[in-house]
């Protein structure tokens, strides 16, 4: 693949110095044959528009041959002289036309050889020289007398033009000795091939410009010249973009394993199907001149000229990036437990394994990173509240070659702060949305409710000492919108880490974030006097900008008002942990209900109820 690169790359050049040091070996070196390679994405692609396949190699010692009395023409010098123009043959029958207007062929069999020296050859241009070669290439297809006379006239012409004829064309007659008997058709076809020759050096009108190309989106050029038909193999140089032609139009689509930047000649086109390094012509000196005064110097063609174009690609990869919030426990949008809510959190987009945020600036030439959803909480860096669940917080455009990662910069009500990055990349997975041309990375990030834990000794009061009591219930209510069913713990006998046991101890574990209300059970026959009901009341802080800055949780006796316990809670807290806190209450003792004696005085009656 390398080899045959190297050979397409090199149909460009214009000068060599490997064959006797001179810059037209090129032009005596030919591949018979037709290579049909695929190279996959970016491969080759030939097509059989033109009839452009190689021929065999031509000898380079051969001779030039013509038959006596055969002209099909007089051509007309600017003496007025008048030269017969017989059909000229190489040995293997080969058509080859004179390159020097009244330079004589010693014989009707004259000794040639290929020439990279010859004095007209290196007298004139590349570009000179294709089109001459493409005059002689069109009148070999056509294959009739008249097109090779029209050639002949024609490379009359285009020495001629370039200036460096030994003598110049003026006129061309036909007589009845002529092989051809209509002069104009002759003048008019020459001048006919010569455009058409010339046509066939020309590039698409897009050739040598810069294409913008969008992943995942095809993209149409047409040729305005309407040359493209000549140009039927093409050649992507980049992984990941195709190319087709239709007629005047390419049409070019890049997916996203396409690398990302602009690229010159990335894609190149050419007319001849042989993946030739050399221009296809054939010039032969005979009789020992290269000079081409003395003796007749003649050209031989087999294909085309080589024609090469190319565009240059600037490659533009879009990425939409998607984050979603879930309840860790529920992993969805709904709560079932505390008084927390999802909404309100703000994340960060970060640049993968730093701690520099995107920047809104940070996008492609022309396709600014913009906000889909999301409120900005900061115009600079990538930083959106998550007002909406459904739609989550999403930007758009970010070049789609680079990573990225979502941070949590503020976690919402109730709920902890994770620190863990959650990762944004690119690649043939994702859903291309063909409406913003980005391809959708999405994400779902999940955090835990907030939750706390409370115990205490329960105790009853005997002759003033405090003694552990098993057995009593408790029930914790959520209150005041706090979602969650009631709890209920009975006290019971648990043993520390000293081994040592204790009686009475009641522990609420993982209470979800909010309020609610703590009481004691009555029990059937019941000689105590129940604690009073305890509130426990969760207060949000803000600063002055609405975030958060932590909790108040407070233990109030609903009955005194006395203040149990307050308990506050920073963020650095509540970060990468769901547990606010786990507090000891103390003991909560219960006094026995002393019995009433009741005082009864009666006085007697008598039998008619006098009282006595």
């Amino acid at each position: 693949m390398r080899k045959l690169e190297k050979l397409l790359n090199d149909l460009t050049e214009k000068k060599v110095t490997n064959w006797k040091m001179h810059k037209r070996k090129k032009a005596f070196v030919a591949f018979a044959g037709v290579l049909a390679v695929g190279l996959g994405t970016a491969g080759l692609v030939y097509a059989s528009a033109q009839s452009t396949s190689a021929k065999a190699s031509l000898p380079t010692d051969t001779t030039v041959n013509w038959e006596n009395n055969k002209p099909l023409y007089y051509e007309i010098d600017q003496t007025g002289k008048e030269h017969p123009k017989p059909m000229l043959k190489l040995a293997d029958g080969t058509p080859a036309w004179c390159l020097g207007l009244g330079v004589p062929l010693p014989n009707n069999s004259t000794k040639a050889q290929l020439d990279a020296t010859n004095g007209i050859l290196n007298a004139l241009t590349d570009e000179q020289i294709a089109v001459l070669n493409n005059v002689d290439y069109l009148a070999q297809k056509d294959g009739s007398e008249l097109a090779y006379a029209q050639a002949q006239h024609a490379t009359y012409l285009l020495l001629d033009e370039a200036g460096i004829s030994e003598n110049q064309t003026k006129d061309l007659v036909v007589k009845d000795n002529t092989l051809l008997h209509d002069a104009n058709a002759i003048k008019t076809g020459a001048n006919d091939l010569i455009n058409q020759a010339k046509k066939m050096r020309e590039l698409p009108s897009f050739n040598g410009s810069t294409v913008e190309l969008i992943q995942g989106v095809e993209k149409k050029l047409t040729d305005s010249k309407g040359v493209m038909a000549n140009f039927p193999n093409f050649k992507s140089n980049i992984d990941g973009v195709t190319a087709s032609v239709s007629g005047n139009d390419v049409k070019l689509k890049a997916d996203i394993s396409s690398k990302i930047g602009l690229f010159s000649k990335a894609l190149q086109f050419w007319n001849t199907g042989s993946a030739t390094a050399s221009l296809p012509y054939y010039v032969y000196s005979t009789d020992g001149d290269s000079t081409g005064k003395s003796s007749q110097s003649v050209l031989a063609s087999q294909d085309p000229s080589q024609a090469m174009g190319a565009l240059n690609i600037n490659i533009i990869g879009l990425g939409e990036a998607d984050l979603l919030k879930h309840d860790a426990d529920t992993n969805s949008t709904k709560t079932e437990k505390g008084k927390g809510s999802l909404v309100n959190s703000v994340w960060g987009l970060y640049k993968a394994g730093t701690n520099t945020l995107v920047k809104y600036s940070d996008g492609q030439k022309g396709y600014p990173i913009s906000v889909i959803s999301g409120t900005k909480t900061n115009n600079d860096t990538v930083q959106l509240k998550m007002t909406d669940l459904k739609a989550g917080v999403a930007v758009k455009n970010l070049d789609n070659s680079k990573e990225y990662e979502w941070g949590e910069l503020q976690a919402p009500e109730g709920y902890d702060l994770s620190t863990k990055r959650i990762k944004v990349q690119f690649d043939k997975n994702d859903k291309f949305d063909s409406k913003t041309n980005n391809y959708v990375d999405s994400a779902i990030a999940t955090d835990k409710p907030l939750d706390y834990s409370f115990g205490f000794i329960k105790a009853q009061d005997v002759n003033g000492s405090h003694t552990g009591l098993n057995g009593r219930t408790f029930r914790y209510t959520p209150t005041n919108g706090t979602k969650g069913e009631p709890i209920e713990v009975t006290s019971k006998a648990t043993e520390d880490s000293n081994g040592v046991t204790n009686n009475g101890q009641v522990n609420f574990t993982k209470i979800p974030f909010g309020d609610g209300l703590l009481e004691e059970l009555p029990q059937e026959g019941d000689t105590l006097q129940l604690i009073n009901p305890i509130s426990i009341v969760t207060t949000t802080n803000k600063d002055k900008d609405g975030n958060i800055t932590g909790y108040t949780v407070t233990f109030t006796d609903t009955v005194t008002k006395q203040v149990i316990t307050t308990l506050d809670i920073t963020t650095a807290k509540v970060t990468d942990n769901s547990t606010m806190f786990n507090v000891n209450l103390g003991t909560l003792v219960d006094k026995p209900v002393t019995p009433v004696v009741p005082t009864i005085k009666t006085k007697a009656h008598t039998k008619d109820g006098d009282q006595i």
